[in-house]
């Protein structure tokens, strides 16, 4: 079994939980199809999903690589809004957090290239409007560079409980 999670997160997961091709997940900051993604090893077993990640221009390389889930091109909050993107040399530090922008904008190889205005829904509104009714969600996971607990905030925790939830935290 090939890990594609940065740190064997999909490993883990899949050892949580019992061995099946068909489950459901949803990837909130999806970041790439294949790279760094905790998502990937159960697409390939014949897992779909919902994949979502604000990044211009990247719903058109999941559509291309994992055509048969939902692929959106959003962002994800505690409330419906528009909110500043900041988008690095390397896409897996974009954020919408002005602390983790600040706290990378002084590194010797990663770089502010761009700002722009995105807009934002709650995770719930966008699950009432994808995830088809009645269908279990196995796996929930988060990794948005520091609104993680926004997102969290933002489901409906009574008519979705995924089995099992991963998210990243940054420490202060």
């Amino acid at each position: 079994n090939d890990s594609y999670s940065q740190f064997g997160e999909d490993m883990i997961i899949g050892g949580l939980l019992p061995e099946k091709n068909d489950g459901f997940f949803i990837d909130v900051g999806a970041h790439h199809p294949l790279r760094l993604s905790n998502t990937y090893h159960f697409y390939k077993m014949g897992w779909r999903g919902i994949n979502i990640d604000p990044m211009p221009g990247i719903k058109k390389v999941f559509d291309r690589q994992r055509p048969d889930d939902i692929n959106l091109e959003i962002g994800i909050s505690s409330k419906p809004n528009k909110l500043k993107y900041y988008i690095f040399n390397e896409p897996a530090l974009n954020t919408f957090d002005e602390k983790i922008k600040e706290s990378w904008s002084n590194h010797e190889y990663f770089k502010l290239i761009d700002t722009k205005e995105i807009e934002v829904f709650t995770l719930s509104e966008i699950l009432d409007k994808y995830v088809p009714h009645g269908l279990e969600i196995d796996f929930l996971n988060v990794d948005v560079e520091g609104l993680d607990l926004e997102v969290l905030k933002s489901n409906n925790w009574e008519k979705y409980k995924p089995k099992i939830v991963a998210c990243e935290i940054h420490s202060a």
